[in-house]
Order: C-alpha cells, then sequence, then structure tokens
C-alpha cells in the first residue's frame, strides 16, 4: 500500500467537528486526538512543479516564429509543465507563468 500524507491539524480539526457536532468528548475521543498527536512526522517535503517555480521560463514563439520550448532559468533545461527537482522553489506571487 503506498504511503498517504496528511496534515495532523487536518486530522485533528475533524476530530474536533465530530466533538462539536455530536456535542460530547467520550474518553474513545479524546484517546485518538491524543493518538494522533503522539504518531511522529513523516519527512516529506511539498513538491514544487516546474510550472510554479520562480526559475520557470515558459515556452513561446518568437517573432519570427521559433519556437523555444519551457526551460528551468536555473538548470538551463527543457522542462514539462508537471516536471520538479530538488531546486524548486515556488513564486511568491500569482503571476501566470
Amino acid at each position: 500500500m503506498a504511503d498517504e500524507y496528511i496534515k495532523r491539524e487536518d486530522v485533528l480539526d475533524a476530530i474536533r467537528e465530530r466533538i462539536r457536532r455530536v456535542g460530547m468528548k467520550t474518553p474513545l475521543v479524546l484517546s485518538i486526538g491524543n493518538a494522533v498527536v503522539d504518531v511522529p512526522a513523516s519527512d516529506v517535503v511539498e513538491v514544487v512543479r516546474c510550472k510554479d517555480c520562480k526559475h520557470w521560463i515558459a515556452g513561446h514563439i518568437s517573432d519570427n516564429d521559433t519556437f523555444y520550448p519551457p526551460k528551468c532559468a536555473l538548470v538551463r533545461d527543457e522542462r514539462s509543465n508537471d516536471d520538479f527537482c530538488s531546486y524548486g522553489e515556488r513564486r511568491v506571487d500569482d503571476a501566470d507563468p
């Protein structure tokens, strides 16, 4: 089975919402909440796709109809929108690539 990564705070929010909806804090529900807090965090990093990276240069066609494929300005290599690498840094603005 593949690993699935979820945010601990989202699980705790779901438990809190269930408690609010049901209207009681049973020992079992409180115990489950404590168990979620005690689970060690996975060592994961959010993936930044090329299209969302600050180093992304979108492909374009020049005035003389020459096609320039999309590429990474950092590694100077052609890339697809959905590629990613260890250098990925999310753009801070919401501008289109």
